[in-house]
């Protein structure tokens, strides 16, 4: 028999799943800790090719400091700088993007806790619904 109760707990339930579901019961298979180590491995690559594609327009627009700087100090030097540079900015790059997806992580948490409560409080319904009913 269907009660109003269970209705509004299941319509809640299925609203959710088709809107935020799809992102947040994904992320219900992670700790914190892998989630933010496996969005760190995985913003590396973007990291790098920010870098590249930032050197690659400061390069457009002046060349001349480049060839300056390794008039002055060297190619290899100026080579190493350029990796130093690139391995400080993909650092800052991973530790930014981890501190950004930990607070979506846990706006998505907060949001799968509520979900959480509607499906205890189906199941409450459930279980009151077993106990009215009389055995057969």
């Amino acid at each position: 028999m269907l009660n109003a109760q269970k209705v509004e707990y299941m319509s809640k339930l299925a609203l959710y799943e088709h809107s935020k579901g799809k992102k947040t019961l994904k992320l219900n298979k992670y700790f914190k800790s892998d989630f933010k180590a496996s969005a760190a491995m995985r913003s590396v690559p973007f990291g790098i090719l920010s870098y590249l594609l930032i050197l690659a327009a400061v390069l457009l627009v002046d060349t001349s400091w480049l060839v300056n700087l390794s008039g002055r100090i060297g190619i290899f030097l100026t080579a190493a700088l350029a990796f130093a540079s690139l391995v400080v900015f993909v650092v800052l790059y991973c530790i930014i993007s981890s501190a950004i997806l930990s607070h979506q992580y846990e706006d998505l948490r907060s949001s799968l806790r509520e979900y959480s409560m509607n499906l205890r409080g189906l199941d409450r319904a459930y279980d009151k619904e077993k106990q009215d009913s009389p055995e057969e």
